[in-house]
């Protein structure tokens, strides 16, 4: 298991990384989102199955969907494995999830088993591309601290360590290749408000800086600061329907309040061109079909709304950029 330094101590040195835009992300250049599975009725919990696609540069294409996902799933996690292989895994159907599935041109099958069922857990990628570490989450009975590393090439493995505490509702975000930060979730019946920080290379978590309040079901992911050549992590909104979001500014140490243009919980959000996406979820009384786009200059942020939406509203849903081949766009 890997070690917990306590007290807040990791502080990047600026001088150690370069200024661009250069985050080890393999889905940067990619221009169209993949958004699938989520809930698309919150009064009947209705799930559905749709895997929509939407260019994101170019506001009048309509692109074609992917094939429906097997399970109509909420609360599952994912993302794009080996630079054209969009995988999602675990949620909850009928029951919690422990299957992960894959996508081929022919359509979605069942890459990989979690060790065991996942209900909201959290993911990075790992391994340049090639591994899904997929964190915590609620297996049916409990919240669990483990964690599945998830390939396309090997059978099931769970990973070499686990989460300092048990986590679900909780996100997660990697930077620079070496830091990954776990933000929020519940711990037991409260939303938590702890930052942890993995050195990927000594294996040791670092207790980081605390929210300002506690988030569960909240959007994570980055903005790119090009003026410190640094990225900002976003954490934004969550339960009941937050109307905040928090930024950690380099170098990590203090998160910051900004103002959501609503109260929206389980909305996922996206890293595109260096601006932050927040798409979808659940603002207390409707499921949103909304697209936020979150750009920021030093520390002035600023929301605004983009033309582009989704074709099913829906939260807790799972959402990736993928390579434009993967699907056609015409003109609407």
């Amino acid at each position: 298991m890997a070690s917990i330094t306590q007290g807040f101590c990791y502080k990047v040195h600026f001088n150690d990384q370069p200024k661009k835009l250069d985050l080890h992300d393999n889905t940067l250049g990619h221009l169209k989102l993949l958004v699938t599975t989520g809930v698309k009725n919150a009064t009947s919990l209705q799930n559905t199955v749709i895997s929509e696609v939407i260019s994101l540069n170019e506001p009048l294409l309509r692109c074609q969907r992917l094939m429906d996902c097997p399970l109509s799933l909420a609360g599952a996690t994912g993302a794009l494995l080996d630079g054209n292989t969009p995988t999602i895994c675990g949620g909850f159907s009928s029951s919690t999830v422990d299957k992960c599935y894959s996508y081929h041109k022919d359509g979605w099958w069942n890459a990989r088993n979690l060790t065991l069922p996942r209900f909201t857990p959290a993911n990075v990628v790992l391994d340049n591309g090639r591994t899904l570490c997929v964190t915590g989450g609620f297996n049916g009975s409990k919240v669990t601290d483990t964690i599945d590393l998830v390939t396309l090439s090997s059978s099931r493995t769970s990973g070499p360590m686990e989460l300092p505490v048990a986590l679900t509702g909780h996100c997660m975000v990697r930077v620079f290749n070496r830091m990954t930060f776990v933000i929020g979730g519940y711990r037991s019946i409260k939303a938590g408000n702890s930052t942890w920080i993995l050195n990927q290379s000594s294996i040791e978590w670092t207790i980081g800086p605390d929210l300002n309040i506690g988030r569960s079901e909240h959007a994570c992911g980055y903005t790119f600061i090009r003026s410190t050549g640094f990225p900002a992590i976003v954490a934004a909104g969550g339960y009941p329907a937050l109307d905040s979001a928090e930024i950690l500014f380099a170098p990590y140490e203090e998160w910051k309040q900004y103002k959501l243009p609503k109260g929206i919980r389980s909305a996922s959000g996206v890293s595109y061109n260096g601006d932050f996406l927040l798409i979808g979820g659940f603002d207390g009384k409707d499921v949103l079909s909304t697209i936020y786009r979150l750009g920021c200059r030093l520390e002035n942020c600023h929301w605004s709304l983009m033309e582009q939406q989704l074709q099913v509203a829906r939260s807790s849903a799972v959402a990736m950029l993928i390579p434009n081949e993967l699907t056609n766009c015409e003109l609407l």
